[in-house]
């Protein structure tokens, strides 16, 4: 069982002090760790997954579109040299 942790709030509440992070923003955290270029097996470690193939399944989608992005700045920068 995780102890409590009183918040500094004037309103009292009690927090977990375990690390427990909530879905919304695990994902938040590794979605945006993927785009800013972390590495995913940096991310998977972080959020204690047990493989980098399952943190893929999960956020391969931010892997595609940074795929599709490069892509179009490729593209740009080819037609910018050819003119």
């Amino acid at each position: 069982m995780c102890e409590t942790l009183a918040c500094p709030a004037a309103q009292p509440c009690v927090l977990p002090k375990c690390p427990i992070v909530p879905v919304p923003r695990r994902h938040t955290f590794a979605t945006e760790a993927i785009r800013a270029g972390v590495d995913v097996e940096t991310v998977s470690k972080t959020l204690g997954h047990f493989s980098v193939g399952f943190t893929l399944d999960v956020y391969g989608h931010v892997t595609q579109e940074m795929k599709e992005e490069a892509a179009r700045r490729i593209q740009t920068a080819i037609d910018r040299r050819m003119g």
